[in-house]
């Protein structure tokens, strides 16, 4: 799909062509190490245009049920691995329980 001059002039971009590929999707932890500060801050551009966004969205569903679409990890197996060790809850110990005891 290509974004449109007057979108990518909103959006501070160069005047070449810009596409965004509907048949692959990134899967990464974010901020992952590819993910760098857009001039003037931020980590984003900006909005795509409501119709552009949801015919985006129409695309990358299409190609998902067509299963035209792939998956491309994007993250850092090392990086990974110290996200996944933040996230793991702490192991507290079990609680001990009492067996409620009959009468004799």
């Amino acid at each position: 799909m290509e974004v449109p001059q007057p979108t990518k002039k909103r959006l501070g971009l160069d005047d070449e062509p810009s596409w965004i590929i509907t048949t692959e999707v990134n899967r990464f932890i974010w901020p992952g190490p590819d993910i760098r500060p857009v001039p003037g801050g931020g980590m984003a551009y900006g909005l795509l245009p409501a119709n552009m966004a949801g015919d985006l969205v129409k695309m990358v569903r299409k190609n998902a049920v067509d299963r035209s679409i792939s998956a491309v990890e994007r993250d850092d197996a090392v990086l990974n691995e110290e996200v996944r060790q933040r996230r793991k809850p702490s192991k507290k110990p079990a609680k001990k329980t009492t067996k409620p005891r009959g009468r004799k």
